[in-house]
């Protein structure tokens, strides 16, 4: 009976104190200059988010519900039936395709190498346009850990993102600037062949 009771007294005098969570609001706690630095956000932004989205996420109970997921880009598909739609630009890491067209690996030739120049030019208008996006959410940045979701919720993130940054242009809220993104090249390069996508880009190269 006495080592029982010794059992229980060191159990009760070993046992973890209680960690409490620190429930304060941030919305009372910290001024626009911090919300934004912690949030992207100032306190009236992120009050109207939350009225825009609070009658989706829940139930009459007010017990949160999840977003139904949707399918994945139409895009692909979309330029892959219809190949008259256009062309998209892609760098060496996607597949070339007759729609898709990706710059040259090993340029041999003054003619490919403008090609090749003319192509990193305007598709760094997006890729700026991409690397201010990642500075605002880091999330989408491989220094922030990147996504590792399944390919749906990658997609609801990246496109809750989008909105988000949109909104945050309009409403002239400034970035984090903090610590600055660092420039992450990708040099991967896809090596499928396509034997029309070839012809086709051989074909735009003699523009050059």
């Amino acid at each position: 009976m006495a080592a029982a009771l010794q059992i229980l007294f060191m159990r009760r005098h070993f046992r973890r104190e209680r960690v409490f969570r620190d429930r304060t609001n941030p919305l009372e706690l910290y001024n626009d200059e911090d919300m934004i630095k912690r949030y992207r956000f100032p306190r009236a932004t992120v009050l109207e988010l939350i009225d825009r989205v609070s009658p989706m996420i829940e139930t009459p109970t007010r017990r949160s519900m999840s977003i139904s997921t949707s399918t994945q880009s139409a895009l692909y598909r979309h330029m892959d039936t219809n190949l008259n739609a256009g062309w998209l630009l892609g760098d060496s890491g996607y597949p070339l395709k007759v729609w898709l067209i990706t710059p040259l690996a090993n340029p041999s030739n003054p003619q490919e190498q403008r090609f090749n120049n003319s192509h990193c030019k305007t598709r760094n208008i997006v890729e700026r346009a991409f690397g201010v996006l990642k500075q605002r959410f880091r999330c989408l940045h491989k220094t922030g850990g990147a996504l590792s979701y399944r390919p749906e919720r990658s997609t609801n993130i990246i496109e809750t993102c989008f909105r988000l940054h949109n909104l945050a242009v309009e409403k002239n809220i400034p970035l984090n600037l903090d610590q600055p993104l660092p420039i992450l090249h990708n040099d991967h390069i896809n090596q499928q062949q396509n034997i029309a996508a070839q012809a086709l880009r051989n074909q735009i190269i003699q523009r050059f």
